[in-house]
């Protein structure tokens, strides 16, 4: 990387890019820490068939039959050949392996292994094998002190000792064929359980474990028999993978496929490694892709890294010691060493949420009335590396429950009705959003307060209780028109009982007689004035209230028959003024009959003259006569009294006041108005 000077701001982002910035430009620096070694010409490239990192991270290829080793000198690579003298230019060198005693194996395709000292340069050909001469190579793997070697020809294990760290020490070795299905096994793994597994060539896979073989193959298990590359991941998980169906992965029950329906780049697949986090590192042409056995998720390093052109050599992709994986490219061998983060997946945010147009603050608004339904999401995902490639899906939970996908990046929900929304949107680098990140904005549109349940529940509330009062008001006017019918009727009823009383007619009479032969004209006056006092009775009677005035002139022609009797012994006194006397009203022959009852009830002479006032006062017509007892006194039902009570009970919401104290009997009857 070319030298940056004057920097002066640096900052990791949360993918674990670094960003620097000096007086002329901003510079990312990439976080997957891939380090390019040019170690060859381009055309050497197309020869390499094998890569290998020794314990002393040398690095080592093939080419044609010769091996070079690169090692640092004086903070430049210098190179050693190494020719196998046995090889010719058509045979290639296929795997390079390096055992527990720190010798290179050497794998070709048809002239079988090799082993070298790498610090003497001496090496010689395994001829402990049958036909050693012609045995292809296709792999060597390894674990502590063993070798496999997938061949054309079966699978070798080698089992080390001691003595093996001279190469010229025979080796042990167990040879498989038959009892695993195929002569055709492109790669052998120990795993971190001692089993030993094989990938065939059109067989599926086969494990062997404690001296049992068992078989996975398409019939029951895979959609492809033919296996390429296997690893093993920190949760013991067997991860393989096949010619065109992927990957799978093996828990020790069941098989998972991923294909680039779950994200996969490509399933032309060289290799599968595992990474020092965990990770499974998928190698293609074009790249590779990372994958997190927890969860899933996949991320990728290819050209937008500067990653291209990979081999597609099963051999040319190795691990050194601290399982950092190396590839080789037409630009040379490039280091990947996984950084703190290495699976990266886009984050998802709601950059803005607007409003018919306007912004509002989508941390603390979110709610809205029923007019404000007209809503635009601008949506990004923080992926530098490509951003230009991320996949977003959306939903609007209350409008619509599945899920959308799109590139566009503002999206509109236009005349929402009233309700509880949530906009969810999350994306991916590829079409598989399993695990991805997501963001949220959670709103309520309001109903307008006519709909709302509070306002229904109200106006039925309002309308029952309306519909209600009405009931009760009618029935009680119907009540209170029935009670003052009845009132009147048993008025009327009273008042005419009173004056077609024996007494009163008798007495009536009598004044009449008394007056014809010593005063005739007043004798037809008296006559005259009974006739419109019972004629009044019967016109007035039947009404609910009259004015005061036409109550007086009533009570006027009674009073006359009266006073003829008592003569100036019964005294009646009135007190209104002409306005008081139109404007308040009075239920008919009220005062006839309270000044009957006065008349009833007191005695009349000249040594107890009875004096009857009638005035107003305090909203009230008051009627007040001094108190005369009888000797005799006359017994009364007090229907009259009650009646009158009950009239004004009906007619006002004041009551009838009456005060009986020794010297005077007074009764107050609430003023009435139209």
């Amino acid at each position: 990387m070319k030298k940056i000077t004057n920097i002066n701001s640096m900052i990791q982002d949360n993918q674990g890019n670094i960003w620097l910035s000096n007086n002329e430009k901003l510079i990312r620096i990439s976080p997957n820490e891939l380090i390019h070694y040019p170690l060859y010409a381009k055309q050497v490239f197309e020869t390499i068939h094998a890569l290998l990192v020794d314990n002393e991270n040398n690095i080592w290829i093939s080419t044609g039959k010769t091996i070079i080793k690169y090692y640092k000198k004086d903070n430049s690579f210098v190179s050693t050949n190494y020719n196998i003298i046995q090889l010719d230019d058509k045979t290639d060198i296929t795997s390079l392996y390096q055992d527990f005693y720190n010798n290179i194996w050497i794998g070709t395709m048809g002239k079988g292994l090799f082993i070298l000292n790498p610090k003497t340069g001496t090496y010689r050909p395994i001829t402990e094998i049958e036909n050693t001469g012609s045995t292809n190579i296709l792999s060597i793997t390894g674990k502590g002190n063993s070798v496999c070697a997938g061949s054309l020809e079966g699978a070798l294990v080698f089992e080390l000792s001691s003595v093996n760290q001279n190469t010229s020490a025979p080796y042990s070795f167990a040879s498989f064929n038959t009892d695993i299905g195929s002569n055709y096994i492109y790669s052998v793994f120990k795993d971190s359980k001692n089993r030993i597994w094989f990938a065939t060539d059109g067989k599926g896979i086969t494990v062997l474990n404690n001296g049992k073989y068992t078989n996975y193959d398409s019939e029951k298990y895979l959609k492809d028999d033919h296996i390429y590359s296997i690893t093993e991941d920190k949760q013991n998980n067997i991860w393989f993978s096949t010619s065109n169906a992927g990957i799978y992965k093996f828990d020790g029950k069941t098989f998972t496929n991923y294909n680039t329906s779950n994200g996969l780049s490509d399933i032309n697949i060289t290799t599968i490694k595992t990474d020092k986090q965990g990770n499974i590192i998928i190698i293609h042409k074009t790249g590779f892709d990372i994958l997190e056995p927890q969860t899933g998720n996949i991320s990728y390093i290819n050209n937008i890294q500067g990653l291209s052109n990979l081999s597609s050599e099963v051999g040319t992709i190795t691990q050194d010691n601290a399982l950092n994986i190396y590839f080789s490219t037409s630009n040379g061998v490039v280091q990947y060493s996984p950084g703190a983060v290495s699976i990266r997946k886009p984050k998802t945010i709601i950059e803005n949420v607007q409003l018919f147009l306007n912004d509002i603050d989508k941390a603390t608004v979110n709610s809205f009335s029923y007019d404000e339904n007209n809503f635009t999401f601008f949506i990004t995902a923080l992926y530098y590396s490509d951003p230009e490639n991320i996949f977003y899906q959306y939903k609007l939970e209350g409008f619509n429950n599945g899920w959308v996908s799109t590139k566009d990046r503002m999206i509109t929900f236009p005349k929402l009705d009233p309700g509880k929304y949530k906009f969810i949107v999350r994306s991916s680098l590829n079409n598989n959003f399993t695990n991805a990140t997501e963001a949220w904005y959670e709103f309520e549109i309001h109903k307008p307060f006519w709909k709302q349940w509070w306002f229904i529940v109200l106006a039925i509330v309002a309308g029952s209780g309306l519909l209600f009062w009405y009931i009760k008001k009618r029935e009680t006017t119907l009540k209170h028109v029935q009670q003052l019918q009845q009132e009147k009727i048993q008025f009327q009823f009273q008042v005419l009982r009173n004056q077609i009383n024996p007494h009163f007619l008798f007495n009536s009479f009598n004044t009449l007689i008394s007056i014809i032969e010593e005063e005739p004209a007043l004798a037809v006056n008296y006559v005259e004035q009974l006739s419109d006092f019972f004629r009044n009775i019967v016109n007035y009677t039947d009404k609910e209230i009259i004015t005061l005035e036409e109550e007086i002139t009533l009570l006027k022609a009674y009073f006359y028959l009266q006073q003829q009797r008592y003569g100036n012994h019964l005294k009646l006194n009135i007190t209104a003024t002409e306005d008081e006397k139109q404007s308040i009203y009075i239920p008919p022959l009220t005062l006839q009959l309270l000044i009957e009852n006065a008349i009833k009830h007191n005695a009349v002479s000249k040594e107890t003259p009875l004096e009857i006032n009638i005035f107003i006062e305090n909203e009230y017509t008051i009627v007040s006569n001094n108190i005369n007892p009888k000797l005799h006194k006359q017994t009364g039902t007090g229907m009259g009294i009650k009646n009158i009570i009950n009239r004004y009970n009906l007619l006002s919401h004041k009551k009838v006041v009456i005060t009986n104290p020794i010297e005077n009997f007074i009764v107050s009857l609430p003023i009435l108005k139209q």
